[in-house]
């Protein structure tokens, strides 16, 4: 149900979510693989960009579960890195949100993602410098064309995955809606409740 530059939002209770600005605390971006790729944008030409950039997006066999594939994108304490989407999901909850944008926005999110691999972790979530939270890795990867608002709190703070889930609240069913979503286990979701944040 994945497609590639979909945004996914995890839950840990292990890490918790202390200064991050909500119950989610953790965000990726879903790179996919050459074939939802190809899917995606029509051809391989994106596949080799992003190999170029990141020769760990390389699908070394064709028998390898999607899950186990280098497919995700995230900022974390080990900097931006890729991750398998079985290690990303492994969580208590875990929401995929789509945006509303047209596929080359999309690659261009993914390339501008991949080629911040290696940037480090920005644990103190001040916007600025070359250091990148979870949120300000996707504020960075769809620069320009996706509202990810930064977070008021004792200064100004980054965008985070907390508070891409408030907006998403905030714009549903409105003209400003920017994501629809596609999928995963979150708050309410037993009581088919499509808010993304808890009360």
């Amino acid at each position: 149900f994945l497609e590639p530059g979909d945004v996914l939002l995890a839950r840990r209770w292990s890490q918790g979510s202390l200064g991050q600005g909500g119950w989610w605390g953790a965000a990726g971006l879903y790179v996919g693989g050459d074939a939802g790729r190809r899917a995606a944008f029509g051809d391989d030409s994106l596949s080799a960009e992003l190999r170029a950039l990141s020769p760990a997006l390389l699908q070394a066999s064709t028998t390898t579960r999607a899950e186990d594939l280098p497919s995700v994108l995230a900022s974390g304490p080990r900097g931006v890195a890729v991750m398998t989407l079985a290690e990303f999901g492994a969580a208590e909850a875990l929401a995929a949100l789509r945006p509303r944008l047209p596929p080359a926005d999309k690659a261009e999110a993914l390339r501008r993602g991949a080629a911040s691999l290696g940037r480090p972790y920005d644990a103190s979530q001040r916007p600025g410098g070359d250091a990148l939270s979870e949120g300000e890795f996707l504020a960075h990867a769809y620069l320009d064309v996706l509202p990810f608002p930064e977070e008021p709190a004792a200064g100004p703070r980054a965008a985070s995955p907390g508070g891409l889930a408030v907006a998403f609240d905030a714009s549903f069913g409105t003209p400003r809606q920017a994501f629809d979503f596609a999928g995963g286990v979150r708050p309410g979701a037993e009581a088919e409740d499509r808010r993304m944040t808890l009360e």
